[in-house]
């Protein structure tokens, strides 16, 4: 697995962790959030429950007071409806009062009843049983019930003698004070609590009052039973919560935030680690793997660690091709009628060098290798590289390098000297500027010269250097191309200049005639032709296998200008 797939694997590891842990934070912040709302809507559940018995204290007193009275007593045991009317229905319709009374016997049988209308309402409780059932042993008591389709409150005592405890002395009768829940009763009790409130009886569908459009509503629902048990009606409320919406929005809010920054962060912390570490580190991995040159072309302008490690490498690639080269080279020389000079010649020269490069150049490489691949281990595991280890290679490389360089003679010329053949060739577009008037263009089709063998590359070079040279003395063009791309097994070179003078006539100098035999050599094709009596125009086709061999390299006539 690469460095750089180990590092997206991380990535994205990290990024799954991340969008996790947001995720579960704020499912939990939902959650604590809904639960806040449940509590809220508890809440309000025990205001009204509150409201309604604060409401309801001073009810309880009427009845409590006017029960436990002796000239109530007196009206259990002989009735008199002007001494009601002037007593005991005056709580009757008055502000705090109720909106019905009844007196009953013992056996709550009905001995006077009176409502705000001045009608004479019906006992508010369907069987004695159940009623009797619900006092008990109480002398104080409430009840819901429904009348006429309607909720109502209704407070009761037992009427007793007041000169005796309630304990002390026998109950005559009973007193009951109804109250009606309407609009303007919920509507106090919504005041006190917090909420609007409306009544759903247990027929209907539970709805709650609307909110202003502007408000956050949240609901909640308070149940009324009767003497049964039985659900009598719903009290549905709404109250303002747009405290804990906007609480909830700007948490959701201060989470995006937090997690799209989070990840730009990480974003661009990786990019930048990409590019300052893994990508070099990447290049001279595949660099070392290949051994080839190539993919150390952008680090070798960096003035960085990795720069200065990439043209190291470079260097000693380039000098391990060139030792390679000679010594065929040498081998080709040794007399050929001489079979046992050739051997003597062939074995001395094979160990020296595999002496020499094993001893020296060999080691350096192995252990820079071993520097590099501990050094990808720790940007894997996220760790910064260690500037000493970084020095180290550094050290190794320019010792295989100085070693490299005291086994090897003038092999080749100086353009090629430092840099490989891509290099070499980018920097003649320089020199093709310097001969074109406006404009130069140089193009070369990616990973093209990276199997060619030094010799074919000395060629290829040679070629190219003397196109642009015949260029700079023949002619004067206002533009010049150079193009190197593959064609079906061939590598095809394309020059094209507008600077033919139509006055001259094509002669095979010397340059022509270099350009010719090396292209014969290396087996390939070349043409030129004049297009529009301005443009010289040459195309030349090199098979791949000829450049991959090895061919003897005749020395170049022409000279590169400063």
């Amino acid at each position: 697995m690469s460095l750089l797939t180990r590092i997206s694997l991380i990535l994205l590891l990290t990024f799954a962790l991340l969008a996790l842990g947001l995720g579960l934070s704020y499912r939990s912040a939902t959650q604590s959030f809904s639960q806040l709302r449940v509590d809220r809507s508890d809440e309000q559940k025990r205001f009204l429950h509150s409201a309604a018995e604060l409401q309801g204290v001073q009810l309880d007193s009427l009845v409590s007071s006017y029960s436990w009275w002796s000239d109530m007593v007196a009206f259990v045991a002989d009735p008199q409806p002007e001494w009601a009317s002037g007593n005991v229905d005056n709580i009757v319709g008055i502000p705090g009062g109720g909106d019905a009374l009844w007196v009953t016997d013992p056996d709550l049988n009905l001995i006077h009843a009176i409502d705000s209308a001045y009608q004479r309402p019906a006992l508010p409780f369907d069987q004695v049983e159940q009623l009797r059932n619900h006092i008990g042993n109480t002398y104080e008591f409430d009840y819901y019930t429904l009348i006429g389709g309607e909720l109502w409150q209704i407070y009761g005592a037992a009427i007793q003698d007041p000169i005796f405890w309630r304990h002390e002395t026998p109950v005559v009768g009973y007193l009951l004070l109804g109250k009606r829940w309407d609009d303007t009763w919920l509507a106090r009790l919504g005041d006190l609590c917090q909420s609007r409130l409306r009544i759903d009886y247990a027929t209907e569908t539970p709805a709650a009052a609307p909110l202003p459009s502007n408000a956050a509503l949240s609901r909640f629902t308070y149940p009324i039973t009767g003497l049964t048990g039985d659900t009598l009606a719903i009290i549905a409320g709404s109250y303002d919560a747009t405290f804990i919406e906007q609480s909830q929005q700007s948490l959701t809010r201060q989470a995006l935030l937090f997690g799209l920054s989070a990840a730009i962060a990480l974003t661009l912390l990786v990019v930048v680690i990409g590019l300052a570490v893994v990508r070099p580190l990447s290049q001279i991995t595949r660099s070392l793997e290949s051994r080839n040159p190539l993919h150390l072309t952008d680090l070798l302008g960096d003035k960085s660690d990795f720069g200065e490690i990439a043209r190291l490498l470079s260097s000693q690639f380039r000098q391990g091709r060139m030792l390679q080269d000679e010594i065929r080279r040498r081998l080709a020389e040794t007399r050929p009628g001489d079979e046992n000079h050739e051997r003597e010649t062939n074995e001395a020269l094979r160990l020296r060098l595999a002496s020499d490069l094993h001893d020296g150049p060999l080691q350096s490489l192995y252990a820079a290798g071993l520097q590099i691949s501990s050094l990808q281990s720790k940007l894997a595991a996220g760790k910064p590289p260690p500037v000493a280890q970084l020095e180290s290679i550094r050290n190794i490389l320019k010792d295989c390098s100085a070693n490299l360089r005291n086994l090897l003679l003038d092999l080749e010329p100086e353009e090629l000297r430092d840099q490989d053949l891509e290099t070499a060739l980018q920097r003649l577009e320089r020199y093709m500027q310097s001969v074109s008037r406006r404009s130069a263009e140089l193009t070369i089709e990616e990973n093209l010269l990276d199997s060619l063998a030094r010799d074919g590359q000395l060629h290829v070079y040679y070629i190219a250097r003397e196109l642009i040279s015949n260029a700079s003395r023949h002619a004067k063009p206002e533009s010049t191309s150079l193009h190197f791309r593959r064609a079906a097994g061939f590598l095809l070179i394309e020059w094209d200049n507008d600077g033919f003078a139509p006055t001259e006539s094509v002669k095979a100098g010397n340059g022509l005639r270099n350009i010719s035999q090396r292209v014969q050599q290396l087996e390939g094709k070349w043409s030129y032709r004049i297009h529009r009596g301005k443009f010289w125009q040459v195309r030349i086709e090199i098979p791949f296998t000829a450049l991959v061999g090895s061919v003897t390299i005749g020395a170049g006539t022409e000279t590169l200008p400063d």
